[in-house]
């Protein structure tokens, strides 16, 4: 994307080895990302960044970061990478923080499509007033809930 890309504000939930790697090629393509992870992650990106070490490449990005989940007010798209038991409380918890208008999408192995995509949507869903990607696999990305 052009430097005069409009970026959404993105705020990755759940910044493990999945939510850091999209969350980290997203910051590098100049989005503003907001990483929700925790406390050691936070404090090791604030430090020193963090490494996308990649086969074409070996970079540093400096995404912000936090383990509050508040931090996400102001996002306009959320990826959700928490361990799915997690999702239903996390998004409980994101829907008091952001706007009605913000979508939520999971960020997900990609053998878990399908199976996963509805637990997703039916676990976001239980946040009330939360707009949940249904099915954010094999390149589709359609967006569901109460708007």
């Amino acid at each position: 994307m052009s430097s005069e890309t409009t970026w959404p504000r993105i705020a990755v939930v759940g910044a493990g080895a999945v939510g850091s790697y999209f969350g980290g090629m997203l910051a590098r393509a100049g989005a503003p990302v907001m990483m929700i992870g925790r406390a050691a992650f936070v404090q090791a990106v604030r430090k020193s960044g963090l490494l996308l070490d990649t086969v074409q490449f070996r970079e540093t990005v400096r995404p912000e970061a936090s383990a509050e989940i508040a931090a996400a007010r102001g996002a306009d798209v959320v990826l959700f990478s928490v361990k799915t038991t997690d999702t239903a409380a996390a998004s409980r918890e994101l829907a008091k923080h952001i706007s009605p208008h913000a979508i939520a999408m999971p960020a997900e192995r990609r053998q878990q499509c399908g199976r996963d995509s509805q637990s997703f949507r039916d676990r976001c869903a239980a946040s009330r007033g939360l707009r949940c990607c249904r099915d954010a696999c094999a390149g589709r990305a359609k967006a569901s809930g109460p708007w």
